[in-house]
């Protein structure tokens, strides 16, 4: 008995000295003179954490350290000594092998090697605690068989706090030894079935322990019946140390991999984004400057780069595409002829340029490819592209959107995450800017052309009836003038007059638009006599001008909520404009109408009509088609800007309409009842 339990005590001392870290190391030779440095099992070497350890048995013992040494060399039986160096050994082979293993994988492979071969394990389940330290995840479950699989499929992630044998083991920091069958079924008989169907007659299921705290479990079964007695279970205690450790270095190491690849990564796109900006800053020319973005984004961010752009009437142009292949991007550029966009679709670049959200694709499958054909040979072209991932992303600024990136993943195979988004979109953002800047720089330029050549047009248009004024008032002033031609030149000089003071009016009714001062004094009125006199006060400079005036309305009451006089300004703006744009011996159709919560006010002339390229910007401010000072019709500009803001001042709206030049123009005003 006194040998026996030396025995266990050296089995305890060797399984301690092969599982502590080396640190600085000594050799300790005991008096006895067994164990002797260069022999194979006799140098042990000891640091000083291990000799704490050596130092507390001892004063268990009641002895020194070496004479605990000795005592437990000499003591033990041979045997026993024979078997617990014979582990040791095995202990020593396995921190060596795991010292080699930076892997989880790696890890688990040796340790799953090491129960097979040196206890005789028939099944082998390593499990590691998440970070939360809330459920197991299954790493390793060696020697389950094929048909087996299934019956240990609900032990994948394993709640902490659950009834099974590993999870209390975890838990508790206590080893679970389970001998017979009986014995396990009365204890867990929820998990009757599994081990009936395991087939192992004996399982122990052990906590990973790294400095007292828990890292994971490990579970061990047995074929047959096992008797497991203090130096094995001392033994098997050391080797789930050495796993403990091992696991923990594997998953520090991942970690440090993981941090230097993310932050690498973090590195790379930043200086990406750092040459975006510059090539961006680089030009104003921003279809240029985007062309090159899309080339700078391939292959970094993409295999297939495309870039479409909102144009202000509406419509999608491709700008751009992008692949490392020439022939591939003409091929591209074909396709896209074939199946022009469509902007009802519900996804992609049609979806993101309605919503302005973004669209993440990480992985394309032929589903989704079979959704987006629109025929049979659309849906061969595009697997035979082979599309992985995809990221479509709005240019969007100050709330508007200008148009689509769209990332492509296809022969790399590689994937899209939620942080390939993000760089996506601020790469979508910084070239919106860059749009933004380069359309507000044109605009800015423009608004300073625009600024001389209305300078230029007022000037020219004050002067215009000033010239007539003054050459009739000088001839009558000289007493000249027969009776008949001072009436004429008096009716030139009022008209002329009016001209000049509708001239001033306009600038005054703009100056007060923008200040918001524009008098507005709104009742409830009848149109219908508003429009005739507005008619009838056009009707002789249109007979001048051979213009037939065509009007069309129902003889009754069309009461709406307005000012007469703003409305009346809007009536003689619209006719006069027409009939300074309509030729001799063409038609102005006027027509008045009551709809169902509406009424529609329609000028329609035969005249010149309006470039499409100038139509989206016909009531703005200062706008003209023929902005010249040579131009053949006169005015500065201002009529039909001052119409709409009178328009919707009043809660309606007018549209502008016409089929091109030469075709004629309508214009419809619509006004609450």
């Amino acid at each position: 008995m006194e040998s026996e339990r030396w025995g266990v005590l050296y089995n305890r001392a060797a399984c301690a000295l092969a599982n502590l870290p080396m640190l600085r190391k000594e050799t300790l030779k005991c008096r006895c003179g067994k164990l002797r440095s260069g022999k194979r099992h006799g140098a042990l070497r000891i640091d000083r954490a291990i000799l704490s350890r050596l130092e507390a048995l001892a004063a268990t013992c009641g002895l020194t350290q070496e004479e605990l040494l000795a005592r437990l060399l000499c003591a033990a039986t041979p045997n026993v000594r024979a078997r617990a160096l014979v582990r040791l050994g095995h202990l020593q082979e396995i921190s060596a092998l795991l010292s080699q293993a930076t892997t989880t994988e790696e890890v688990i492979e040796v340790v799953a090697e090491c129960c097979r071969s040196s206890l005789g394990a028939s099944l082998v389940f390593v499990a590691r605690l998440d970070d939360e330290r809330a459920e197991l995840e299954l790493l390793c479950t060696s020697g389950i068989e094929e048909n087996l699989r299934q019956h240990f499929q609900d032990f994948k992630r394993i709640d902490l706090g659950a009834q099974v044998p590993l999870a209390e083991a975890v838990r508790t920091l206590v080893p679970v030894w389970l001998a017979p069958t009986a014995e396990r079924i009365a204890r867990y008989p929820h998990l009757t079935a599994q081990y009936a169907q395991s087939g192992v007659e004996h399982w122990i299921s052990l906590p990973l322990v790294v400095e007292g705290k828990a890292v994971g479990g490990m579970s061990l079964g047995f074929a047959g019946e096992c008797a497991f007695d203090e130096e094995d279970r001392e033994y098997i205690l050391a080797l789930a140390s050495q796993c403990a450790l091992a696991l923990e270095r594997s998953r520090l190491y991942l970690r440090e991999r993981a941090a230097r690849a993310e932050a690498e990564e973090g590195q790379r796109r930043a200086a990406f984004l750092a040459e975006v900006s510059a090539l961006l800053a680089g030009s104003l020319d921003y279809e240029v400057t985007l062309a090159r973005v899309a080339r700078l984004a391939v292959p970094v961010l993409a295999d297939w780069c495309a870039i479409d752009i909102l144009e202000d009437d509406g419509e999608v142009r491709r700008l751009a595409v992008a692949h490392t292949d020439p022939a591939k991007v003409e091929w591209a550029y074909e396709l896209q002829r074939r199946y022009p966009f469509d902007p009802d679709s519900p996804r992609g670049v049609a979806n993101v340029l309605r919503t302005g959200a973004s669209e993440l694709y990480p992985q394309i499958d032929d589903a989704l490819l079979v959704a987006s054909a629109r025929s049979p040979d659309h849906l061969e072209a595009l697997r035979q592209v082979g599309f992985s991932a995809a990221i479509v992303v709005p240019l969007a600024a100050r709330g508007r959107v200008f148009g689509a990136v769209t990332l492509v993943m296809a022969e790399s195979g590689r994937r899209y995450d939620a942080q390939d988004l993000r760089l996506a979109e601020d790469l979508a953002h910084r070239s919106a800017l860059a749009i933004d800047n380069a359309r507000l720089y044109s605009e800015a330029q423009w608004a300073n052309r625009a600024k001389d050549e209305f300078l230029a047009v007022l000037s020219h248009e004050l002067r215009t009836p000033l010239n007539p004024i003054i050459g009739w008032t000088q001839l009558m002033r000289r007493g000249t003038l027969p009776p008949a031609q001072q009436v004429k030149a008096l009716e030139i000089i009022e008209r002329n007059g009016k001209l000049q003071n509708q001239l001033i009016e306009d600038l005054l009714d703009v100056s007060r638009i923008a200040e918001g001062k524009l008098s507005f004094q709104p009742r409830v009125l009848d149109l219908l006599p508003l429009v005739q006199a507005a008619v009838e006060s056009v009707r002789h400079p249109a007979e001048q001008k051979e213009v037939a005036l065509l009007c069309r309305w129902e003889d009754r009451s069309i009461p709406v909520t307005g000012d007469p006089t703003r409305l009346s300004q809007v009536c003689w703006n619209l006719l006069t404009n027409a009939i300074k744009f309509t030729p001799a011996g063409g038609q102005i159709h006027v027509t008045l109408e009551r709809c169902t919560h509406s009424v529609r006010l329609s000028v329609q002339d035969t005249g010149i009509g309006i470039h499409p390229r100038f139509l989206p910007h016909v009531f703005e401010r200062f706008r003209q088609a023929d902005s010249s000072s040579t131009r053949k019709q006169g005015g500065l500009g201002l009529g039909l800007f001052i119409v709409r803001y009178i328009v919707e001042l009043h809660g309606g709206k007018i549209t502008a309409h016409s089929d091109g030049e030469g075709r004629g123009a309508r214009f419809v005003v619509e006004l609450p009842v």
